[in-house]
């Protein structure tokens, strides 16, 4: 056997533990993008609904509250844009990783023992 085989082998096991690795950090960033998106859903919508209870009358809010609440809303679609962009951005890098990760794995030539 020659040398280079276990040398291509390792290098290319160490490349797909590299890969696995940072892509359990993409996984963890997109959950964590998950995770604000609902946050700022909530956000939007307890903000439009203070708003808009005052808005149309159904209880009379302080000015200030009625104010926070559009603020809240609108710092809500913020931060859900900006996560959701990064999310897909996060998705589309674990796509590629895994694609690289897949090719390397399908590139390996395992040697068993033979049976004979």
């Amino acid at each position: 056997m020659s040398r280079a085989f276990p040398v291509i082998f390792e290098d290319s096991r160490d490349l797909i533990e590299r890969l696995e690795r940072e892509g359990e950090r993409v996984a963890e960033r997109m959950e964590t993008c998950r995770k604000a998106m609902l946050i700022a859903r909530a956000m939007i919508l307890v903000g439009a609904a203070l708003f808009l209870v005052d808005l149309l009358g159904f209880v009379r809010l302080a000015p200030t509250l009625a104010l926070l609440g559009l603020g809240g809303a609108i710092a809500g679609i913020v931060i859900y844009g900006a996560h959701h962009s990064t999310r897909v951005e996060a998705d589309e890098q674990l796509r590629k990783i895994e694609t690289e990760r897949a090719r390397l794995i399908d590139g390996l030539e395992f040697r068993g023992a033979s049976l004979h």
